[in-house]
């Protein structure tokens, strides 16, 4: 189905995916657990892994699961407002949120790198694909030690791991695919610094 983009209903759910995407989650966390400026310490950016490694683990998982709400309510929104939950809107709505995420208009366009974020927009797309793709975090984490790195895998597969499941279906959702694909490379780029690091074998280590 052809989807006008210049519909207003479909801008506004453009914009407002963005500013979901922009709340500074971390942030606020901090503020309100009266811990560490995450954008000033550790590795500066807003984040799960960087509230735990600053802070505590309450506030990290505080911030996992805002990141996660982020993505997951986005869609959920866009799903009321449409008739046929049309996979094209679903697709540009994940890549706004995301983008919210990233550059966050609320705090100078400075923001997180969108993991989290990312798993919140899988797990209501498909709760399988959100499963499969912790999985491999964990599992990548685990080995390498690196959490970056096991983002990094994580973003770059799961549009494989989409493919794999509507195969099953018969069927492949080319727009949902399509803009999985874009937000992995939009991820990745965002941890050009990471991969910096990985070369230079500099980068910080989690253990799990």
């Amino acid at each position: 189905m052809h989807i006008n983009f210049l519909n207003i209903n479909y801008l506004l759910l453009i914009l407002i995916s963005y500013l979901i995407g922009s709340i500074p989650s971390a942030i606020l966390i901090s503020k309100v657990m009266k811990t560490k400026d995450p954008r000033k310490f550790g590795s500066n950016n807003p984040g799960t892994t960087n509230m735990l490694r600053i802070a505590n683990k309450t506030s990290a998982a505080l911030t996992l699961i805002a990141d996660i709400s982020k993505g997951y309510i986005s869609l959920q929104i866009t799903r009321m407002f449409i008739e046929d939950n049309s996979t094209s809107v679903l697709g540009i709505i994940s890549i706004a949120v995301i983008l919210g995420h990233i550059y966050p208009i609320f705090t100078k366009f400075i923001g997180g790198k969108g993991v989290a974020t990312f798993l919140g927009v899988l797990l209501n797309i498909n709760p399988c694909l959100a499963i499969t793709a912790i999985i491999t975090w964990i599992i990548s984490a685990k080995i390498s030690g690196y959490s970056s790195l096991a983002s990094i895998i994580t973003v770059t597969i799961t549009p494989v791991y989409y493919l794999a499941f509507n195969k099953n279906f018969t069927y492949v959702e080319k727009s949902i695919f399509i803009s999985l694909v874009i937000i992995s490379i939009i991820i990745v780029c965002r941890h050009k610094n990471n991969i910096y690091n990985l070369l230079k074998k500099v980068e910080d280590k989690i253990s799990i």
